[in-house]
């Protein structure tokens, strides 16, 4: 007879027999790495089988990805792990600021999470895990610094015709993440070029013309900086402006010659033939002084100055009396009044 004493062998054929004869049998596959030994026992003898254990597994590993940039704010992240079946591997921090949350081992694929501690210096930093025999990096940046605006120059004055100009704007640290936005606060100023910017940049606005005869003020604002534009007024056809005059305040003699220097500042030209002149007031066309009128010596264009230089005679009684003139056309006047002065007459 012919009899296995161990499971793993199993007669296939020829369990008895007489005279000569032959045994059959299989082996089932060992699934351990260790090798082992069984025997059959046949015609009374032992036949012993040996068997090799499994070899064992060619382990390659791989993880992905194998680096990560953060934020200085805490954050999580997660490493993928590939291996073959059976291929045993561990995660480990080579760093303080770096945690294994969970998969610091496994076995064939895996997962690692982790999470990255929040970075308070304002310089940035770099660590890194060993994660099945690879090396996983993690950098996370700085604090970011506050960003602080400046502009230049801060206000601007333009004539009535309007134009362009331009406004300089400084980031302090001159950084991208700096941003600023520029807008106009009045309809006649409009940014024509640099509304949004980044860091260091130059904002270009246009001021169109002022015809409505008043002055005005309006504002940019820009990267949270108020930037003034004024504007001149239109000037009216006829505008004339006080300079200076030579009046004593005390007489003694009968005529006296006095002066008094006066600017046109509207847009017509002063002459004589179109009815300019120079005409007493306080009140309007008085003869206090012997004449309440006095003729340009010549004719006056804008921009230009004129002095009247002519005689007054002394008014009687004694008193004092005001002497104050002002430009005039047809006699109506406009524009500026000297500056008043009650003069003195003696007995």
């Amino acid at each position: 007879t012919a009899t296995s004493n161990i499971s793993w062998i199993t007669i296939t054929s020829g369990s008895s027999g007489n005279g000569n004869g032959t045994v059959s049998y299989s082996v089932a596959p060992n699934s351990s790495t260790s090798s082992r030994s069984g025997t059959m026992a046949i015609a009374s003898q032992t036949f012993t089988v040996t068997q090799n254990g499994q070899s064992p597994p060619v382990c390659t590993y791989s993880i992905s990805p194998t680096s990560a940039t953060f934020s200085a704010n805490s954050a999580n992240g997660t490493v993928t792990v590939t291996a073959n079946s059976g291929c045993p591997w561990t995660a480990t921090s080579n760093i303080s600021w770096i945690t294994i949350t969970s998969g610091s081992s496994g076995n064939g694929n895996g997962t690692v999470s982790y999470s990255v501690a929040p970075n308070s210096s304002t310089s940035s930093r770099s660590g890194t895990m060993t994660i099945a025999s690879q090396t996983f990096t993690v950098t996370q940046n700085g604090q970011s610094l506050p960003c602080t605006y400046s502009i230049s120059p801060t206000s601007y004055a333009v004539n009535i015709n309007g134009g362009n100009g331009l406004i300089n704007v400084y980031t302090s640290p001159n950084y991208r993440s700096c941003s600023w936005i520029a807008t106009s606060n009045v309809a006649w100023i409009s940014i024509i070029k640099s509304s949004i910017g980044n860091g260091n940049g130059i904002v270009e606005y246009s001021v169109t013309a002022n015809d409505n005869g008043s002055s005005r003020i309006g504002t940019i604002t820009v990267a949270n900086q108020t930037f003034t534009v004024t504007q001149d007024a239109a000037m009216p056809p006829d505008a004339a402006l006080f300079v200076s005059q030579s009046v004593p305040g005390s007489i003694g003699t009968q005529v006296v010659t006095v002066s008094i220097r006066m600017r046109n500042v509207g847009t017509t030209t002063w002459t004589s033939d179109a009815g300019y002149r120079l005409q007493s007031e306080n009140p309007t066309l008085n003869r206090i002084w012997g004449r309440s009128t006095v003729p340009l010596p010549f004719s006056v264009a804008p921009n230009s100055e004129v002095t009247f230089t002519f005689t007054v005679i002394v008014p009687y009684p004694t008193g004092n009396y005001n002497f104050q003139w002002r430009m005039s056309k047809d006699g109506n006047g406009f524009g500026d009044f000297t500056r008043n002065i009650e003069v003195y007459v003696p007995q």
